[in-house]
């Protein structure tokens, strides 16, 4: 036990009122060392003997104005002796709470759900801050979601402790109160409109092909810089709705393109004169080697119907689809007539700028001479 220097002799009433008790006690607050209050108070305009401060100290403690840590574990003024006073810490103790303390606690804890038994605040106290601090975390984040709300003032609380954490926390009491009602209402708001950004998003990235994909992308992307998850009106669910629209027009436009492209192409193989003499039998062969046979059309009637066929089939792979017809269709064509001429070759006719009809003269001319060469090789078609 720390000696105790006799520096009250004399002194009567509260040991707050006695002139070195109450100088320390203020400078000390809400923590010094030891040294610290022994190297102030030592020099001038004080001058007191080492002894006198650290006998204050003690007394402080003795009185309960005091509590002590040393190595981070709090010592009671029998498990602190003298030569370690400089090397503790000191803090300003506060006086218990009375019923009506406990009672506000109690109804500020139950905001976030916290148990706080009578004579159990300082266990409630640390479960209460934490738990702030994770409301806190859910009401913002990465873009677009608003910024982490500003809680310096928790984690301040949350390294006191005892009766000082809890003064503290009343205090604060009606901050407290307000932050944490706005932050669940955004944390509630967050998870309620974070699907449909995640959708509005999917949407977007299944949209390429889309003639008006660069001013759409503008809009989603305003809403990202901006932070603008929790804005009111909501826009998300009209833009979504509105790039759904559109992704099923051109869906629809893309099947009736390749539809009409079908149907033009398949008459005209139906005309073709080998097709004509190929066996059913084969003609089913064919047509299902050049993949001339349609899919059907696509649901597209709920949003889920629309994602589905874009994940499917994107709308730049359904446009290749339909500029790939022609080409399949002369494929089997080809095939065909080589089955009934196995010698015969399709011959690719040159490419023609035309500006006037002497253009028009020499690519016939050239046609001619190249089919002429071809057809003595063998048998040609185009």
């Amino acid at each position: 036990m720390a000696k105790c220097t006799h520096i009250a002799v004399g002194h009567r009433g509260d040991v707050k009122t006695h002139t070195v008790c109450s100088e320390i006690r203020a400078f000390v607050q809400a923590g010094k060392k030891g040294k610290d209050v022994r190297e102030k108070f030592t020099k001038t305009p004080y001058g007191w003997p080492r002894d006198t401060i650290d006998g204050a100290l003690i007394v402080l403690m003795l009185a309960g104005e005091l509590r002590a840590t040393l190595n981070h574990k709090p010592v009671t003024v029998r498990e602190l002796p003298q030569n370690q006073i400089g090397q503790a810490n000191f803090y300003v103790d506060h006086p218990p709470l009375d019923m009506g303390q406990r009672m506000e606690l109690k109804v500020l804890f139950n905001i976030l759900s916290i148990n706080c038994p009578v004579g159990k605040e300082d266990e409630a106290a640390g479960t209460f801050l934490e738990a702030a601090l994770e409301t806190s975390d859910k009401a913002g984040g990465e873009a677009p979601l608003p910024e982490k709300p500003a809680v310096q003032y928790i984690r301040e609380l949350r390294a006191l402790s005892g009766s000082q954490q809890l003064s503290q926390i009343l205090e604060k009491k009606d901050q407290l109160r307000k932050d944490l009602e706005e932050w669940k209402r955004r944390s509630e708001a967050i998870q309620k409109k974070l699907p449909a950004w995640k959708e509005l998003n999917s949407l977007l990235d299944l949209s390429t092909g889309l003639s008006d994909l660069a001013q759409r992308r503008e809009q989603v992307e305003s809403i990202l810089n901006e932070r603008k998850l929790l804005t009111d009106p909501d826009i998300i669910p009209e833009l979504s709705s509105n790039l759904v629209d559109a992704l099923r027009k051109a869906l629809q436009h893309t099947r009736t393109a390749l539809e009409t492209a079908h149907a033009a192409e398949k008459d005209e193989l139906d005309k073709n004169s080998a097709w004509q003499k190929t066996p059913e039998e084969k003609k089913k062969t064919l047509q299902l080697k050049h993949g001339l046979s349609l899919d059907p059309a696509p649901a597209l009637g709920s949003p889920e119907d629309v994602q589905h066929a874009l994940k499917t089939r994107t709308l730049d792979a359904r446009d290749l689809e339909v500029s790939a017809l022609p080409e399949r269709f002369r494929a089997a064509a080809t095939e065909a007539a080589q089955l009934l001429e196995p010698k015969i070759r399709r011959v690719k006719l040159p490419p023609g700028n035309f500006k006037a009809e002497a253009d028009i003269e020499k690519w016939l001319t050239d046609v001619e001479t190249l089919l002429k060469q071809e057809v003595k090789k063998g048998p040609i078609m185009l």
